[in-house]
């Protein structure tokens, strides 16, 4: 009889000790996956592009002002304003040219004026890497379209763009260390009379990462045409 009790203690000790084995492999996987699952997510949305960027420091450059007196015949403006910024990582020169302004014709019955905005980016040292652009042309308070004509893009891809009375061009970089060259051709379509004022702000808005924390950096240019 006492082998027979001793044995059945045997037992219940080794289903005690098995079920508490059981609980343990159980608490293990729970924790594992509480692990892997927010982690694997979060690479998903970042691989996916869905993911947020940090929120970056934001650095403001005075504007550019150009005011030009609109002309009543075919005229080349042949004016370009120019915009830098530089840092410990790396440099940016912002353009925006105009070009040829037009007065009504039989094809086209409105006045318009051709405008090239360019930027290049360049790391000085260290990481510099171009994560996003985004260049916006500001309501104009007369009526007025901007539509996008011919671009030339290196090291970056072309997001998207929208054409109208407030346009916006959005490229992506390739988070390279590597210099970033673009440059757009617009047309700034003008449904007014030559004796009214049009204005408009062009700002570029650059995100890029400096190795340690992003940031970004918006230049403004304000462009006026002055109505004679």
């Amino acid at each position: 009889m006492a082998t027979r009790r001793k044995s059945h203690l045997w037992n219940d000790e080794y289903r005690e000790m098995k079920l508490l084995s059981g609980y343990g492999t159980s608490w293990k996987v729970v924790l594992l996956l509480s692990i892997m699952l927010p982690v694997g997510l979060f690479t998903g949305l970042k691989l996916t592009g869905i993911a947020p960027t940090p929120k970056p420091e934001t650095v403001t450059l005075a504007p550019v002002v150009w005011q030009f007196n609109r002309p009543s015949v075919l005229t080349e403006t042949n004016q370009t304003l120019n915009a830098t910024y530089a840092d410990d990582a790396g440099k940016m020169d912002f353009s925006v040219s105009t070009g040829l302004y037009s007065p009504p014709d039989i094809a086209i019955r409105i006045y318009t004026l051709s405008v090239r905005i360019s930027l290049v980016a360049m790391p000085v040292k260290g990481v510099f890497s171009i994560r996003s652009i985004l260049v916006t042309f500001g309501k104009d308070p007369q009526p007025s379209a901007i539509s996008v004509q011919l671009w030339n893009l290196e090291n970056l891809s072309l997001a998207g763009y929208s054409e109208g009375e407030q346009a916006n061009i959005r490229l992506l970089g390739n988070d390279c260390s590597v210099g970033v060259h673009c440059w757009f051709l617009v047309i700034w379509d003008l449904f007014t009379p030559n004796n009214i004022t049009n204005s408009r702000e062009v700002t570029f808005e650059v995100t890029y990462f400096n190795g340690t924390a992003y940031k970004r950096i918006v230049q403004p240019f304000e462009l006026t045409l002055r109505g004679g």
